[in-house]
Order: structure tokens, then sequence, then C-alpha cells
């Protein structure tokens, strides 16, 4: 199998905490209804619910920290994956602890995009962290394209519309 794209991705605490905002931030969407609520009703209750979305907020943050740093003390760095993506397939190795990931594209339910990561939602319940930064083979600006077009049911965070390529006109002699 020849190799189309392939990656390094360090696991640091910052890549974790954007993750976890982005996977955040529809609870700060959610909140406009009982924010509106509030306003027509009281603000007792507006401040109750903004209090508990800043809590899950703050808590969503710490916890991906947490999760970077419990890695580097446990093994002395930070979780590094090596990931090949082939024509059919992926294959993912955590250099630090030596767990693999095998998968099919199909295996894949979501995509999350981020400033500066890829995260592949796969149907074991693992996240796969892409670094957009870090295709040792293959780019960036053509990953995505790859992906969506060997997963045809992955949802993609946030909704994108795929690149569309201009047609050229096909050239005619000047003289039949």
């Amino acid at each position: 199998m020849q190799t189309m794209f392939e990656n390094i991705t360090v696991h640091t605490p910052e890549y974790l905490t954007e993750l976890q905002m982005k996977q955040a931030r529809p609870i700060f969407i959610c909140m406009l209804f009982p924010i509106l609520l509030g306003l027509l009703t009281s603000w007792k209750f507006f401040l109750l619910i903004f209090a508990f979305c800043m809590i899950g907020y703050g808590v969503s943050r710490v916890v991906a920290k947490r999760q970077a740093v419990e890695h580097f003390s446990q093994h002395g760095k930070y979780r590094k994956v090596h990931t090949c993506f082939f024509e059919d397939s992926l294959y993912a190795l955590d250099e630090t602890d030596g767990s693999q990931l095998r998968a099919t594209y199909d295996q894949i339910g979501r995509i999350v995009v981020t400033k500066r990561l890829y995260a592949l939602s796969v149907s074991t319940g693992a996240f796969l962290l892409i670094d957009r930064s870090g295709f040792t083979l293959g780019e960036d600006a053509r990953f995505l394209t790859f992906l969506q077009e060997r997963i045809q049911t992955a949802k993609l965070y946030p909704p994108q519309k795929m690149p569309v390529q201009p047609v050229q006109p096909p050239q005619f002699p000047d003289s039949i």
C-alpha cells in the first residue's frame, strides 16, 4: 500500500484545549435561549443558567489541559502520534506508549476542523488528532479533500463546502 499522507502530531495542552473549545462552542449558542428567556422573566434565572454554562466551559478547559499534563508526568513527554493515510485505510502509532489504531475511512463519523488541527472521530470511540502543520508527506491544503472523497458519511464540523475547481473550456483549433 502506498502512503498518501503522513503526519506527526504532539498532543500539547494547547492543542487539546483548542479541540475542547471548538466542541464547547455550541454551548454558547444554546445559551442564547436561556438568555432571552431570562431577559423576559427574571434576572435570577438568567444568572443561574449563565453560571452553569460558564462552569461547564471552564471545566472543559481544565480537563483538556489535565489530560496532557498527566500523560507528560507518566511518560516524561507529551503524546506523539505518527499517522499514515493509505488509499483505503489509516494507521496511527502512539510513539510514547506503543498503542496502535487501524481503521478504514468508513469508520470515521465526524471531522472537526480547528485553526491548527483536524480531529477525526473514529467508531472505536477514539479521537485522532492531526496537526495541520505536521505533515511529513502530503499537504494540508489537499488533506481535507482527500478525506471527504473517501468518507461520504462523515459530518464536517464546522460545516464547510468542498472547494470548487474551475473547469477549463475545451480548446478548439482556429481552423478546421
